[in-house]
């Protein structure tokens, strides 16, 4: 890859739990900076440590379909519940670890 070091930074974790704390930890900061909520969207399909980081968030959903997924990202991917303005994050699996079935890198 042709990264920009300008524009990228590099971080090593432990795994991916440690990751996508830190990562929901970083977003926790700036959605107080900016006195906003916290979202965080997910789909079913997802890893453990994936579905167990909604407790991070000020309002959390489960995507229980592709098909809900499809249609959330149609409507500009702004929750129904996050309560006007907000720090969204939206986490799926490339490939779901429980089934082998591989999500739509698209979304």
């Amino acid at each position: 890859m042709k990264a920009d070091p300008d524009e990228f930074d590099l971080v090593f974790t432990a795994n991916a739990t440690a990751g996508i704390k830190l990562l929901l930890e970083c977003l926790q900061g700036h959605a107080n900076a900016e006195n906003v909520s916290l979202w965080y969207g997910y789909h079913k399909d997802a890893h453990t440590s994936v579905v167990g980081a909604r407790e991070m968030a000020d309002t959390h959903h489960c995507f229980m379909s592709d098909q809900e997924v499809e249609e959330w990202i149609a409507c500009g991917g702004i929750p129904n519940d996050a309560g006007g303005r907000s720090v969204r994050l939206f986490a799926y699996p490339g490939q779901s670890n429980m089934t082998g079935r591989r999500l739509p890198l698209e979304w």
